[in-house]
């Protein structure tokens, strides 16, 4: 049973190394987050090999050769173009979006029907006594190959500007689609004429969503800067979040963890989901006074609050309710003044109100959070 799994692993490992799959990964990686994309493989690969293994040569019944490759390419060609689209960042937090585990498990599912990998995963099941083994050992070898893509795509997605980072991604997508499609559009189409005028349709199409792209990143930069925009979020609530778990006391002196129900839990619960998920605007019903509340080292508190508020002003300063960052702010405010700021519309009226019932603290996060903005108006 291990040397069956060994095997499968290893065969898989070795077939897919430099292969189309590993470079889908890789592409997948300077777009998505590293965990998303390996989940999304994992997935993929499970669906795709389970069927290969269940089903067998049922399969190749079912659905033809030709129409795999019709269906994957025209999903390469899709996320080619796709990957052009430049989303305004207001719209971000209002539109319904498939998770990227899903896109990348999809992308897998549909590029390995009838690949080498899917075949072999069928005619090594075939000779087995433990087809579950296969399974677990033919996905393995898929994530570790597309481990080492993910890998180089995460950190080549650090050091590349975000647009040619997109255009990159598109042209890779679009040339494995045109490959796929290349093989089987003779056995639809009788004249090469209409096969290079597909062709061609395909890249002017490419072409125009490039130069669309091009422009907005030229005229409308703010709008490129939506993975960027997530990506400081992302840390800017996983420093806070760290800086919430020293004041938590722990349960020695806290005794039961109260989790939600407590004012701190109920911090470190919202900022980690949001990662997790990675949407950073909810509504919540939640009456943050009603919350538990601890005797925690009050310095500790006003410099948590005063973390997120340099968060804040560093993103751009915001009251939106729903906003993972107000919910934080509003939720330390509770903890070192038992009331939160009501004007916030502006820096200025915030600290203004803070002096005005507690001046030592209003005064502290002025000379702190005003001299932050002047330095970052100096080096705008």
């Amino acid at each position: 049973m291990i040397n069956e799994f060994l095997k499968a692993s290893s065969l898989i490992f070795m077939a897919e190394m430099g292969d189309k799959t590993q470079i889908i990964a890789m592409t997948f990686a300077t777009q998505y987050m590293v965990r998303h994309v390996l989940s999304g493989v994992a997935l993929g690969v499970i669906a795709n090999h389970g069927i290969a293994i269940i089903l067998g040569a049922l399969i190749g019944n079912m659905i033809t050769v030709e129409l795999v490759d019709v269906i994957a390419g025209g999903l390469f060609i899709f996320f080619g173009w796709n990957a052009l689209r430049i989303d305004d960042p207001e719209d971000i937090e209002n539109k319904i979006q498939i998770h990227p585990i899903w896109t990348v498990a999809l992308a897998f599912f549909i590029g390995e029907l009838g690949d080498k990998t899917q075949l072999t995963a069928m005619a090594l099941s075939a000779e087995s006594d433990f087809p579950a083994i296969i399974l677990a050992g033919t996905t393995l070898g898929m994530v570790a190959t597309s481990g080492l893509g993910i890998f180089v795509g995460s950190r080549i997605g650090r050091k590349i500007p975000e647009i040619g980072l997109k255009i990159a991604s598109s042209i890779v997508f679009l040339g494995f689609g045109i490959s796929r499609l290349v093989g089987v559009m003779d056995i639809y189409f009788y004249s090469w004429l209409i096969i290079i005028g597909i062709i061609a349709t395909i890249v002017l199409v490419e072409l125009f969503l490039i130069r669309k792209a091009l422009v907005v990143s030229r005229t409308q930069p703010e709008r490129l800067h939506v993975k960027k925009a997530a990506e400081q979020l992302y840390e800017m609530t996983k420093r806070i979040n760290e800086r919430i778990e020293d004041i938590c006391l722990g349960e020695e002196k806290c005794g039961t963890c109260a989790g939600a129900g407590c004012l701190l839990g109920y911090i470190k619960i919202i900022l980690t989901s949001a990662r997790e998920n990675q949407d950073y605007y909810f509504e919540s019903d939640i009456v943050l006074e009603n919350l538990l509340r601890r005797q925690y080292n009050r310095r500790d508190v006003e410099d948590a609050l005063l973390l997120t508020l340099q968060e804040l002003v560093k993103y751009g300063w915001t009251d939106e309710p729903n906003f993972i960052m107000t919910k934080t702010r509003e939720s330390l405010e509770i903890l070192v003044f038992e009331r939160k700021i009501i004007s916030t519309g502006l820096l200025n009226n915030y600290l203004a109100e803070i002096k005005s019932f507690d001046y030592p603290i209003g005064k502290r996060y002025s000379k702190v959070l005003q001299g932050e903005v002047a330095n970052e108006k100096k080096d705008n």
